[in-house]
């Protein structure tokens, strides 16, 4: 660009600036941008610019005000006086929830259930959620009239709400009646579709209020209809009666549930024996687990269980105060509330921002982030709302500044649609409030001014607040205009985006243009070059100004002209095409990803295509220009085309294989452009020409099967779906005149690829074409080189970890064990004969093992070998902290004392390492007298400053007891030793649970077993739970890991850390316990890293440790970028 065009650019600019209430710096970085070749510095510079923009700030989440108290207003609007109104009671409105295409879950029928609101709903659309992988709607039927309640009854209901969503959620809820924001309650089952008021279920409602879970169940009684049956014990294991046999035998095989391990007993002996057995009940049991039914991206429901048929005895069982079809119906309540938050919430923006003409669906779907992981996102809209937002600004920019170059408009545009701009103009409406950007957390619901007196301050920070990206917030106003276009169409999305602050002045709908449009200099009289009347018959369009025409088929590269060269028209022309393109896909593909949208108008509006377009209608030879070379460009261009229409070889994409001058691209557009101005921003003029030349070409050649995907696409679609999104491309400028330009891939900033070609864009084809190629070759190469997580497992495997509860003899794995008896098979040979097992079947299995390994460290070089051993594993499962912990041992036999055992260990664990931080706390049995507490003690001071961090009590749980030991770890306390207890393995240590928490313990390990006040406390304390999922299910402390005491945990949000307790003897990993951690409760990629970041909180090794491994689990996060 010369320095004259420069300076006019910079000038306009300035001008530009005022008109546009814009930075100059903003319009004049665009400017220096585009006159020179990017260098590593720009690059740089715009990485840096583009994580800025992606970097997520925090918001408070939006109040859905239909939620407040106010009730005045309806009230006040009822045709009753006074008097009346407390004589009637207080009114409330009821909304039926219909569920439409499912009657059942799980084979329980649903009850109809319904809401009670102070204020009547507005109108809901249809809510969408998906079962057993099939969609079902629940529609929202609201009565028009209130009904009445007392306040006895008023009361009632709260009662019964607090009751349900207890049960719902797993914790305990208050809230005052006068911040209740609605009663959820069951319809009696015979409730009519015409009749609201009359049809509440009161016996439910004072059932489930009164809870009473010692109601036995009738012995003689075959038909218990719509019940759920419950073991004392276990109110979590629910039953779904089917059936009860009062006969006193039953033929051949049964199951029935054992009373002592709440598990299955077969008793299959004969098929044919008669069974001897009191009245039995036919029954099978619900799975207590959260459900979704929200549509998620990617996943699908999996629908119900397969329900094995079991028979319970009925003098061992209880009937549950919750009907069962109330049971199941209440499942589908929090995602049923939640979509009406979401609605309610919407309604709100659209009321605010006087944008009532848009479809409710649409507009929440324009305001779901993909973050929220929800089955549909904004970013559909958000590309349909780009290509209108661009047709818009284009033509008012073109009508408003009719003297401005193509650059200058150009320049204008980016700015005025800028992601800088949007997101400006989104935060000054404060939009951030409505996004829902958060997937769906069903342990975190409750209703609004439900108040949870164990809530952590990150739950109360989760429940109002957000992070959103400047990105989405910009992504936010294109996905609105998208959906008010398909709302209302082009004057919606005009009148929408000057509600969105895009500075359109003096236009609201899309005719305003015409008004503000002047003439340009097109419109002067002169002489006419070109058949006006053919170049309109292939158009389909008869122009009035004829000097138009002209101007749209004039190249630059005439000097002398009556009229300008084309270049304003086809900026105009450009966006024209985009929007009737992008609107044709959208249409056409109405669920596909945006990803394959992108590709498909990259296919559909390219220099190829258009060219073709153009020699298909015979322009060509219409074109006004002085080049020789542009001459045998298109000569050459139209020979080869019509060679391949004449050989049949004009199928799928063919116009990718011959290579046309730009100039026929460049007069389609401008001519559309044309057809535009000269119609008077008449779309319908423009629409036919598109549907005449452009869609039979589309429909024909395009589609998802036969589109070449651009190599730089298949490149981004390849490395993003291996999980990788921090990868750029370089350009750089060198000397050789053939191969001037060379780009290069750079993944997480190491190199991966280079490749050349005579100007950028060849030589970013032939990158990427080298690239995938490379990849796909050695894909297993790539994936090791650039660590990219492909699936669950290997997450759980890579992710870098701590370990908090091992203890060192029973994390020796068998290849260990091994290699101890290889070491002593001259002095104890004995030890050769015991059987190493693989597995461990059995906790009879765990004590002799225990034995057998005690004889194996039984000497300080064995216990070096021993803990050099374990602590290779434990790295080698990327633990990169662990905490080993062993009670002091000698052996009288090979003269190993305590304080040499302890020796041999800590010159271990002070062996430097790079790849994992070792530490040791000395632990106390429970069954060791004071003295050898004591003993403990000093030993774990003595070898303070060679790694001993804490103080541990383990050993039988049902041996010895903390009182008689508490001296000591006073006295470890006193030392400022942090000190972490085994506690509440069994029901028999609740007793001396208190005294141990009176204690203040740094952190408790396994507690299985919590009765109300010992879990306040902990809860209260925030006290760490060293959770050992494979140890407690082996050793019978759980009944199974969806049974699982961290699923409490998980629910309330209470600090925890995963550990193995003994690897070797249970045989797990730590990688294995976040695996089924993972797979057990469905937790995301992001809730397993914040577990392991969490679990640094829990350490006992200092605060510059703590800072050490949060950086570097934040490095390898970053490093890594895949979707958290």
């Amino acid at each position: 660009m010369n320095e004259k065009n420069s300076e006019k650019k910079l000038a306009i600019s300035q001008k530009s600036s005022a008109d546009l209430n814009v930075p100059l710096s903003d319009i004049a970085q665009l400017h220096i941008s585009s006159l020179s070749t990017p260098s590593k510095a720009d690059n740089d510079s715009k990485a840096s610019s583009a994580l800025k923009e992606n970097a997520k700030f925090e918001y408070k989440k939006g109040v859905i005000e239909f939620w407040d108290n106010e009730r005045n207003n309806e009230i006040e609007n009822l045709d009753i006086g006074t008097d009346e109104k407390s004589a009637y009671g207080i009114p409330y409105w009821q909304s039926v929830f219909e569920i439409k295409q499912i009657e059942k879950l799980d084979g329980v029928h649903i009850r109809k259930m319904c809401i009670y609101t102070k204020k009547p709903l507005s109108k809901l659309p249809a809510l969408e959620f998906v079962y057993d992988n099939m969609l079902f709607n629940v529609l929202v039927r609201s009565a028009k009239n209130p009904t009445y309640f007392k306040d006895e009854s008023d009361q009632l209901l709260l009662k019964y709400t607090i009751a349900l969503t207890k049960r719902l959620t797993n914790k305990d809820y208050t809230c005052t009646q006068e911040n209740a924001p609605y009663f959820i309650l069951p319809l009696e089952t015979a409730v009519s579709e015409s009749v609201f008021q009359e049809k509440i279920d009161w016996q439910e409602i004072e059932r489930t209020v009164a809870n009473d879970t010692k109601q036995r169940i009738p012995l003689h009684n075959s038909k218990l209809t719509d019940k759920l049956v419950f073991k004392p014990n276990n109110e979590n294991k629910l039953f779904f009666v089917k059936y009860t046999q009062t006969d006193s035998s039953l033929q051949g095989d049964i199951s029935i549930i054992n009373e002592e391990q709440n598990t299955l007993a077969k008793d299959s002996k004969n098929q044919s024996e008669t069974v001897k057995q009191g009245p039995l009940i036919q029954a099978f049991a619900l799975t207590k687990e959260t459900r979704q039914f929200i549509k998620n991206k990617n996943k699908m429901d999996v629908g119900p269980e397969t329900k094995s048929t079991v028979w319970l005895k009925p003098e061992e069982h209880r009937i549950f105060p919750i009907s069962a079809s109330v049971y199941q119906a209440s499942q589908l309540i929090p995602d049923i509330l939640l979509q009406i938050d979401a609605f309610l919430l919407i309604q709100q923006l659209k009321t605010v921002h006087n944008l009532q003409f848009i479809d409710d669906v649409l507009m929440l779907e324009a305001f779901t982030s993909p973050s929220a992981n929800r089955k549909q996102d904004y970013e559909r809209l958000e590309f349909l709302g780009d290509a209108v937002l661009k047709f818009i600004v284009s033509s008012y920019l073109y009508a408003k500044y009719p003297a401005y170059s193509e650059a200058e408009l150009t320049c204008l545009r980016q700015v005025m649609t800028s992601n800088k701009s949007f997101a400006s103009n989104a935060k000054d409406l404060k939009l951030h409030r409505y996004i829902i950007s958060q997937s769906t957390v069903r342990r975190f619901w409750r209703p609004p001014h439900f108040q949870n007196a164990l809530d952590s301050n990150k739950i109360k920070h989760w429940l109002t607040h957000h992070l959103v990206s400047d990105n989405t917030l910009a992504d936010i106003i294109e996905s609105t205009v998208g959906a008010a276009f398909l709302s209302q169409s082009i004057d919606g999305a005009v009148y929408a985006a000057t509600q969105l602050k895009l500075p359109l002045e003096s236009i609201k709908v899309w005719s305003d243009l015409r008004h503000i449009w002047t003439s340009s200099p097109a419109s002067a009289t002169g002489q006419i070059n070109i058949d006006v009347v053919r170049v309109g018959e292939m158009l389909g369009y008869q122009f009035k100004n004829y000097l138009l025409v002209q101007e749209a088929l004039t190249h630059g590269s005439v000097m002398d002209s009556l009229v300008p060269c084309y270049e304003r028209l086809e900026f105009l022309g450009d966006a024209i095409l985009d929007f009737f393109v992008t609107q044709y896909i959208y249409q056409k593909h109405p669920t596909a990803a945006p990803g394959v949208l992108h590709n498909l108008r990259k296919s559909s509006v390219n220099h190829h295509i258009l060219s073709a377009i153009c020699l298909n209608m015979g322009l060509d030879k219409h074109i006004i220009h002085v080049s020789a070379e542009i001459a045998a460009s298109i000569l050459k261009a139209e020979t080869i085309h019509k060679d391949m229409q004449s050989k049949g070889k004009d199928t799928d994409e063919y116009w990718l294989h011959f290579n046309p001058p730009k100039v026929l691209s460049d007069v389609i557009e401008s001519l559309m452009g044309a057809i535009l101005v000269d119609s008077e921003f008449d779309i319908n003029q423009v629409e036919e020409f598109f549907e005449r030349w452009f869609k039979p070409i589309l429909e024909k050649h395009i589609s998802v099967e036969t589109m070449a995907v651009h190599p730089m696409s298949q490149l981004n679609t390849l490395v993003q779906n291996l999980g990788c999104i921090n990868w750029t491309i370089q350009n750089n400028t060198v000397s050789s005149a053939a191969q001037s330009q060379v780009c290069t891939l750079l993944i997480h900033g190491k190199e991966f690829a280079t490749a050349s070609g005579k100007n950028i864009k060849e030589a970013k084809k032939n990158l990427a074409i080298n690239c995938c190629k490379e990849i796909e070759n050695d894909l297993e190469r790539f994936k090791f080189l650039f660590m990219v997580a492909t699936d669950f497992d290997t997450f759980c495997f890579q992710i870098p970890k701590v370990e908090l509860h091992a203890h060192l003899n029973g994390s020796l794995s068998p290849a260990t064990m091994k290699e101890l008896v290889e070491r002593k098979k001259d002095t104890k040979p004995e030890l050769s004969q015991f059987k190493i097992p693989e597995s461990l079947d059995s906790i009879d299995d765990f004590f002799p093992l225990f034995r057998f390994i005690y004889q194996l460290t039984d000497d300080e070089e064995s216990v070096k070998v021993a803990t050099r051993s374990v602590i290779n594993e434990f790295a080698q499962d990327n633990v990169q902290y662990l905490e080993l912990r062993t009670t002091p041992r000698a052996c009288e036999e090979t003269g190993m004392t305590k304080n040499s055992y302890i020796e041999a260990v800590t010159s271990v664990i002070q062996e430097p390492r790079e790849d994992i931080i070792v530490k040791l706390i000395v632990s106390i049995d429970r069954r060791n007298t004071l003295e050898e507490a004591q003993e403990a003690v000093d030993l774990a001071l003595a070898f303070r400053s060679k790694g001993v961090v804490g103080i541990d009590l383990c050993g039988d749980v049902k041996k010895g007891s903390f009182e008689s030991l508490k001296p000591a770890f006073d006295r470890a306390k006193e030392h400022e030793f942090p000190v972490t207890l085994h506690f509440c393995e069994v029901i028999e240590n609740l007793a001396e649970a208190p005294e141990m928490l009176s204690f203040r313990p740094q952190r408790l390990g396994h507690a299985s077993i919590l009765d109300e006040s010992c879990r306040k406390i902990v809860y209260e304390s925030h006290i760490p739970i060293e959770i050992c999922m494979t140890s407690n299910l082996i050793c019978r402390t759980a009944n199974s890991f969806k049974e699982h005491h961290i699923k409490e945990l998980i629910d309330a949000d209470h600090p925890f850390v995963l550990c193995t307790d003994d690897k070797g003897v249970f045989f797990s990993t730590v990688s294995n316990e976040y695996k089924i951690a993972g797979e057990t409760f469905n937790l995301t990629f992001s809730e397993l890293f914040n577990i392991s970041y969490h679990s640094i909180d829990a350490i006992f090794g200092g605060n510059a440790v703590k800072t050490i491994l949060q950086n570097n689990l934040l490095a390898w996060k970053k490093k890594h970028i895949l979707e958290f």
